[in-house]
């Protein structure tokens, strides 16, 4: 699934039950005339690769929601500040278990593990709310 999210909008994803997300690729400032930037003004094509945010936000959980912009967005924004910008994100649900972590296993980060030969994911990750996802897609 792919996404454009405009300035001053909300980026939404979910998935259904025993599927999380896997963020395929994100990209953010000026890519194109879309619904989002209406003129050309000389500045399109400026962007800056945004996955290890949205997968920081969003892989490995059931659904995520957020702003755009944030600080996060804004730090890699290569585009002239005064230029409206969007984020253009693809996605995917996958089969996958989305658990609550015991307090004592709190202390581990994220980490996601692509085997491109047997295409396949194994992601172990962990979020903000403590939350550990396992993924197995052929």
């Amino acid at each position: 699934m792919q996404q454009e999210v405009c300035t001053g909008k909300t980026f939404t994803a979910s998935c259904r039950t025993n599927e999380v997300l896997v963020v395929n690729w994100a990209l953010y400032g000026r890519m194109e005339i879309c619904q989002c930037v209406d003129s050309d003004l000389g500045y399109l094509g400026c962007q800056a690769d945004a996955l290890h945010l949205v997968d920081t936000w969003c892989s490995g959980r059931k659904s995520c929601d957020k702003i755009i912009p944030n600080e996060e967005l804004d730090a890699i924004n290569n585009c002239l500040k005064e230029l409206r910008t969007y984020m253009k994100v693809e996605y995917e649900c996958v089969r996958g278990r989305y658990n609550i972590l015991l307090p004592e296993l709190r202390q581990l980060t994220a980490k996601c593990y692509i085997c491109p030969s047997c295409r396949r994911y194994m992601w172990h990750a962990i979020d903000v709310n403590h939350a550990i996802a396992i993924i197995n897609k052929k």
